[in-house]
């Protein structure tokens, strides 16, 4: 196990306009703040539409660990998740992960449940989640916070990817200056 201690740091609140991409929100705001490293500590809102990546209903049949749900709403939903920053420097600009990252952007895992009036499904938040209101106003908001002293890194192992669909991919954990 890997323990790192670090120090809250500023809180940052946004509420999102109706048609606002979620992911790419919170990609926004993290950008830029300047945010390496943090949390979302909640989304709370609806939702016209929900793209989530979950795993696959049948993992006998299925080839792929994962699938890609894409719920039509409204929905309402509920989320947290951890930030960080790709350092992926071997892949370049080439897109990678769940939120097509690149080498020197925000990395953001999400965990997202959304409920329609018969079914409620949890899995990562993906580009295509739009905010939904009923008015030209909505009260969609979320809260992310910056952690210092920590360094969170999307990062890759080269051996591990060469078994595809994004294996190779961890979390770099490590003690940072303040």
């Amino acid at each position: 196990m890997i323990q790192c201690v670090g120090n809250w740091g500023r809180a940052i609140v946004a509420r999102l306009d109706p048609g606002d991409d979620l992911l790419g929100s919170i990609m926004k705001i993290c950008a830029d703040q300047k945010i390496r490293t943090g949390v979302v500590s909640t989304i709370t809102g609806a939702i016209s539409r929900a793209r989530l990546q979950h795993f696959s209903s049948d993992q006998e049949k299925s080839s792929a660990l994962i699938d890609v749900i894409e719920i039509e709403g409204p929905l309402e939903c509920s989320g947290h998740g951890i930030i960080g920053e790709v350092n992926t420097p071997m892949m370049g600009t080439t897109p990678i992960g769940v939120g097509r990252y690149v080498h020197g952007t925000p990395y953001i895992h999400v965990h997202m449940t959304v409920t329609s009036h018969d079914k409620t499904i949890c899995g990562h938040l993906m580009p295509g989640c739009t905010v939904w209101s009923k008015h030209d106003t909505s009260h969609f908001t979320i809260m992310l916070a910056e952690v210092t002293g920590v360094s969170l890194e999307m990062a890759v192992d080269p051996e591990l990817e060469k078994l595809g669909a994004g294996r190779g991919l961890f979390h770099r954990l490590t003690q940072a200056e303040s």
